[in-house]
């Protein structure tokens, strides 16, 4: 429950499953190596990538970031840690740990400057969620409540566990005794379970939205319109239109996978049984924000309004869904997602 609700992490991780060979790419240091620093302790690149690139550049991209926020604010208070566990890339909203995972090379050989487009999308969870905290009180009450709840469920799920070890052992009254207060607290879990389930439908968009911003500012920052598919695509996946994951679909350019809205939505569909909904729900707004600004991204003034702009879009479509009731959005947010597509389409030709 906890990492699904408050861990985003880069992609799926079907493909990149802990311990497959697309989670360790075999390129180890051994223990006698030390971590390298950057941005005052900010940045830690652990022994098991250095062969990567150093804290030092890792640092230069955060700043790069940087630059172009204003008037947003930057994530100071986010931790980079940089191994070499590809599959568990991740931003964790609890207390803004950010993971890089280097790109292994058993994925096919890429330049090792591409794990910094995965640093890039990850700072930029923690920059949009900062920001979000910082602007919106609907959004600042949804987390916190999402937090105490999810942590409260996994106490009492652990605490009825133990009860039930317990009775287990135990004998006559005692026994009774213990078994009657594991199910008091599995009753008490299953309340909280029922308000998270209903709180499922805005963290979704949320994190959807979440999504869509950390892509927008790699796009932003690296000018490149696959600067997230080239990373999650392997050796295998060359020949193919995309991968049978559909992480491919999250390359900005319009056409190139030759899905219409109608083969989107009925993949949307699938993927939302999964868990996976959030990298697909907005994917015909990232295609029209590649078609906007595909021609403008050479400016560095486009570049630097870009992204604040983008920001007060996704902040605003957000701040509307949260006014609303959870029955008025569906019980995984699905209802939502064609209409808030089409708004955040029509809010990026008129605004950007």
């Amino acid at each position: 429950m906890y990492l699904k609700r408050l861990i985003i992490f880069f992609a799926a991780l079907s493909p990149f499953a802990a311990g497959s060979a697309y989670a360790f790419g075999g390129e180890q240091c051994g223990p006698i190596f030390s971590s390298d620093y950057a941005l005052n302790g900010r940045i830690e690149v652990r022994p098991s990538a250095l062969y990567g690139p150093a804290a030092a550049d890792f640092a230069k991209t955060i700043l790069q970031v940087d630059s172009l926020l204003a008037p947003l604010q930057p994530a100071t208070e986010a931790r980079v840690f940089v191994d070499n566990v590809f599959a568990f890339s991740l931003f964790d909203v609890r207390d803004f740990a950010i993971s890089v995972g280097l790109r292994p090379s058993v994925m096919g050989n890429k330049h090792p400057a591409i794990n910094q487009n995965i640093l890039i999308h990850e700072y930029s969870h923690a920059v949009f969620e900062k920001n979000l905290m910082r602007d919106l009180e609907s959004y600042k009450h949804l987390r916190q409540e999402n937090l105490e709840l999810t942590s409260k469920e996994d106490i009492l799920h652990a605490e009825a566990d133990a009860l039930g070890e317990q009775a287990s052992w135990a004998t006559g009254n005692e026994q009774i005794r213990l078994k009657t207060l594991a199910e008091e607290k599995r009753a008490e879990a299953m309340f909280v379970t029922k308000r998270l389930q209903q709180l499922t439908s805005f963290w979704n968009l949320r994190s959807g939205l979440h999504e869509l911003f950390a892509d927008s500012v790699t796009l932003a920052t690296t000018r490149d319109p696959r600067s997230i598919s080239d990373i999650l695509k392997n050796a295998e996946q060359r020949s193919r239109d995309h991968s049978p994951e559909g992480l491919l679909l999250r390359d900005f350019s319009d056409g190139r996978h030759h899905l219409n809205r109608a083969a989107w939505k009925k993949e949307q569909n699938v993927e939302s049984k999964y868990a996976t909904d959030v990298y697909y729900a907005f994917l015909p707004a990232r295609w029209e924000l590649w078609k906007i600004t595909k021609s403008r991204l050479k400016s560095d003034n486009y570049r630097k309004n870009l992204i604040p702009k983008v920001f007060a879009i996704l902040e605003r479509n957000l701040s509307e869904i949260l006014a609303k009731k959870p029955d008025e959005i569906g019980p995984l947010g699905i209802n939502e997602i064609e209409r808030l597509n089409q708004q955040i389409i029509e809010d990026f030709r008129r605004e950007l």
